[in-house]
């Protein structure tokens, strides 16, 4: 099933910085994190191929609060087919582009919801 991470150098240490966050400020990212997840499976469900939609239906996410980590994923078992190809047929992929389209906009999707915590 087509799910990405992104593991970043120092993560435990940016992770108790993180916890060490005011309350009003991990609730701004929360709320970013939250954004930016269901953009990328808004933009995953737009772009993948429909027969039956059950392949749409099943892109779900999840975001963890407490972690500050979101993840999008496909629940039904031929999603990765579909997402990568097979030696019969070929990738179309869904899940890579939402995901490449979010990863543009995030940094500013960040910028903006912190600083109006701030403000």
């Amino acid at each position: 099933m087509p799910k990405y991470r992104i593991d970043v150098a120092g993560s435990n240490q940016l992770q108790r910085r993180l916890a060490a966050l005011p309350d009003d400020l991990r609730d701004s990212l929360k709320g970013s994190l939250r954004d930016a997840a269901k953009s990328v499976r808004s933009e995953a469900q737009d772009e993948v191929p429909v027969e039956s939609g059950d392949l749409r239906k099943s892109i779900k996410f999840r975001v963890d609060g407490r972690k500050l980590t979101a993840t999008v994923r496909v629940e039904k078992f031929y999603g990765h087919f579909v997402e990568f190809g097979t030696t019969s047929q070929e990738a179309q992929p869904f899940m890579r582009p939402a995901f490449e389209a979010e990863r543009r906009r995030f940094a500013g999707r960040i910028s903006d919801d912190v600083r109006k915590a701030l403000s």
